[in-house]
């Protein structure tokens, strides 16, 4: 037979064991729930032109748009002619989610594609291509 005094002191800390698990629980719950992102990472939004974009005139920069921070001074972009060769360009920043990607001569007649590619504030690469045609 067991003492009343004992088997009441371990409910009770049985129960309060359980409360500081829910409690931790909830509480845990909300800080994933609320808490803000340490750093963003940028997804590729689009860009001007757009992907098997037919444009007529010359084009003089290729703009690329993120979701969030990017960093020119870690992007590329390769532009090919129709033939495969390599072009020369520049990559700048307009602003923090836009790159430019400027070929150093405008671009005339012809199919043209970009292979581009960067990294975002939490340090993933981002990369991607497109094609257009100059009519």
């Amino acid at each position: 037979m067991r003492p009343r005094g004992l088997s009441a002191s371990r409910g009770l800390r049985s129960r309060r064991a359980i409360s500081a698990a829910i409690a931790g629980a909830a509480l845990l719950t909300a800080f994933v729930a609320f808490a803000a992102p340490a750093s963003a990472h940028a997804d590729f939004l689009g860009s001007d032109p757009a992907d098997e974009e037919v444009l007529t005139g010359p084009v003089t920069e290729i703009e690329l748009r993120f979701s969030a921070t990017v960093y020119p001074n870690l992007s590329r972009g390769r532009l090919l002619d129709a033939d495969g060769r390599r072009l020369e360009t520049t990559v700048f920043q307009r602003s923090d989610d836009h790159l430019i990607v400027q070929p150093s001569e405008a671009l005339t007649d012809g199919l043209f594609a970009l292979v581009w590619e960067t990294a975002s504030e939490d340090g993933h690469q981002v990369e991607g291509a497109l094609r257009f045609i100059v009519d």
